[in-house]
């Protein structure tokens, strides 16, 4: 199933009849620290700019759960966004084709609205960094892989992209592969 809340109550459920699931406990506890992984990987990325983290811009891609929808509940891209906030990042944008607008609740403090982009070459050009948090096939791997001056793939989103060139711009999260450089 797709929701993220699940494990916890399969866990649940499998300690009432005196089961032990600490496999399915321990799945939920990367899973929720995910997005600060993404973020740490994202900092490291503008840390090899030269821009200071006040100063940066990221591009957030797809903000909803899952690819091909729009529902944004227990999306990791709230919790990225709110983050990177923290870290002082100076500009953050997004773009989802299925969802329109976008806004985040930190805590203690009202809802932002984060400012939403068409994907185009300048667009992508313009962002220190890129984050793919959600894998939507309308998302060009091209386009972004051309364009984006570096680019944190936490769906394997621009496997296709085989262009040794445009692949060192890419940090691939989970699969072993480095970020090398930046254009």
């Amino acid at each position: 199933h797709c929701i993220p809340i699940d494990p916890h109550y399969l866990s649940w459920l499998a300690r009432k009849y005196d089961f032990e699931t600490s496999f399915i406990t321990l799945s939920a506890r990367i899973n929720e620290g995910m997005p600060f992984y993404v973020v740490e990987s994202i900092v490291e990325a503008i840390a090899r700019r030269p821009v200071q983290l006040s100063d940066a811009s990221v591009l957030v891609l797809g903000v909803a759960f899952k690819g091909n929808v729009d529902d944004t509940r227990h999306s990791p891209a709230a919790t990225i966004i709110k983050l990177l906030r923290e870290k002082g990042i100076g500009t953050i944008r997004y773009h989802d084709p299925h969802v329109p607008s976008y806004e985040v609740s930190p805590a203690d403090e009202e809802s932002i609205e984060v400012p939403s982009v068409e994907l185009t070459p300048e667009v992508l050009a313009s962002h220190d960094a890129t984050v793919i948090v959600t894998d939507h096939d309308a998302l060009d791997s091209h386009l972004i892989a051309e364009h984006a001056p570096t680019i944190v793939d936490t769906r394997n989103a621009l496997s296709d992209v085989t262009d040794p060139e445009l692949r060192q711009k890419i940090a691939l999260l989970g699969s072993g592969d480095s970020y090398h450089s930046t254009v």
